[in-house]
C-alpha cells in the first residue's frame, strides 16, 4: 500500500506547522509549495519533516496554479489543502484541476474578499450587516449626505485579514478618517493583487463568536464555538477566548443554521471553515464573515488532536470531526494580553 502524499500550499505560520507536524507523524509524505521569501524563514524543523518542497510566485496566480498542479501530479499527490486564507482561491482551483475533493472554484473568492463575500450573503439569505462596498471617499461622502450611514458602523478594507484595518466609528465626523485608514492598511501576502475597496457595515451589538466547521461533500461538522472577549474602542482586541462556549441549545441550533447557510453560500464544500458570529440581546445571529481555513489560535489544537486521531486512516477523511463535547464547568479558557 503506497503512503499517502499531502501537498500543503505554505507550511509556515501555527495552523500550516500543526498540519504539517500531525500528517508527518501519522506517516504521511508531507510538501509544501510556498515562495522564496517565505521558504527562508521555514525553521530545521519544518524543512526536516518535509519531503519535498515547490517555490512558486504567488503574485502570478495563473503560473502559480500550473506549477502547483504540475508538482501536485509528478509527487502523486492524494491531497492538497491550505491553512492560508489568502491562497485558499489557490487551492480550489488546483483541486478542481486535479480531480480532488476541494471548494468550489467559481466561488472561492468569496470566503477570502469581504465585498464578494458580502454579496453571496445577500444572495443566499444570510443574516449579515448591512453592507455597503466603496470605491473611493467620495462615495462615503454621498452616503453621508443621502443620510445612508448611521452610528456606530464598522469600516474594513475589502481583502484585509486578522482585523487589520478594522475600525467601529462611533461619530460621523471621524468617518472619512477611518475610511482613509482602512484604505491604507497593510493587506495581502506574496504580493497578490489587492482589492483597494473598503467596507462600511451596520455594527452589531452583541457577544462574539466563531465557529470552527469541517465539510465534507457539502455537509457540516462543527467542531466547536469559543466566546471571544474583546475590548472596547474604535480598533478592537481579541484578549481572551473561551471554549467550548456556553451556548444554550436553541442558540447553538440557531448559530449553527446560520454558519451553514454562510458556508454554502460561499462554496466551501471540502474543508475547514472558521465564521465569525454575533448573538444581540434577542438571540439573533449574524454572520459577520468567513473564511475557507481554519481560524488562528484555538484551530491548531483542533486540528492537531483531531487528526492525529484518524492515524492509520486518510486524515482529509474527517471520521473524527465530532464537536467540542468538554464538560462546561471544565471549559477551556486561553487568555492573553497585549
Amino acid at each position: 500500500m503506497s503512503v499517502p502524499r499531502v501537498l500543503l500550499l505554505e507550511a509556515a505560520g501555527p495552523e500550516s506547522g500543526e498540519i504539517a507536524r500531525t500528517a508527518a507523524a501519522c506517516g504521511y509524505l508531507v510538501h509544501a509549495a510556498t515562495d522564496l521569501a517565505t521558504r527562508s524563514v521555514y525553521g530545521p524543523r519544518l524543512q526536516r519533516l518535509l519531503s519535498g518542497c515547490l517555490l512558486a510566485d504567488f503574485s502570478r496566480p495563473d503560473h502559480a496554479l500550473k506549477d502547483v498542479v504540475g508538482y501536485a501530479r509528478r509527487i502523486g499527490a492524494d491531497a492538497v489543502l491550505t491553512a492560508n486564507e489568502y491562497l485558499t482561491p489557490l487551492l480550489a482551483q488546483v483541486c478542481a484541476e486535479l480531480g480532488l475533493p476541494g471548494n468550489d472554484p467559481g466561488r472561492a473568492i468569496t470566503a477570502r474578499d469581504k465585498a464578494a463575500m458580502s454579496e453571496a450573503f445577500a444572495l443566499h439569505g444570510v443574516s449579515a450587516p448591512r453592507t455597503r462596498v466603496l470605491d473611493n471617499e467620495d462615495e462615503l461622502r454621498l452616503l453621508r449626505a443621502a443620510g445612508e450611514v448611521s452610528v456606530p458602523c464598522v469600516l474594513k478594507p475589502a481583502d484585509g485579514a486578522g482585523s487589520a484595518g478594522v475600525i467601529v466609528v462611533t461619530d460621523l465626523d471621524r468617518a472619512a478618517a477611518a475610511w482613509r485608514a482602512a484604505a491604507d492598511s497593510p493587506r495581502g501576502m506574496y504580493g497578490l493583487p489587492p482589492d483597494p475597496r473598503v467596507l462600511v457595515q451596520d455594527y452589531v451589538e452583541g457577544t462574539e463568536y466563531s465557529v470552527e466547521s469541517i465539510t465534507q461533500h457539502g455537509r457540516a461538522t462543527h467542531l466547536c464555538a469559543t466566546r471571544k472577549t474583546v475590548t472596547p474602542g474604535a480598533h478592537r482586541v481579541e484578549v481572551g477566548h473561551s471554549l467550548p462556549a456556553d451556548l444554550a441549545p436553541g442558540a447553538e441550533r440557531a448559530v449553527y443554521q446560520e454558519v451553514e447557510r454562510a458556508i454554502a453560500a460561499v462554496g466551501i464544500r471540502n474543508g475547514a471553515s472558521h465564521t465569525e458570529v454575533v448573538i444581540d440581546g434577542d438571540g439573533r445571529c449574524s454572520v459577520i464573515e468567513i473564511g475557507a481555513a481554519s481560524g488562528p489560535d484555538t484551530s491548531a489544537f483542533f486540528w492537531g488532536r483531531r487528526w492525529a486521531s484518524t492515524r492509520g486512516r486518510h486524515s482529509w477523511t474527517p471520521p473524527s470531526a465530532a464537536p467540542c463535547t468538554s464538560p462546561r464547568p471544565a471549559a477551556l479558557t486561553r487568555a492573553y494580553g497585549f
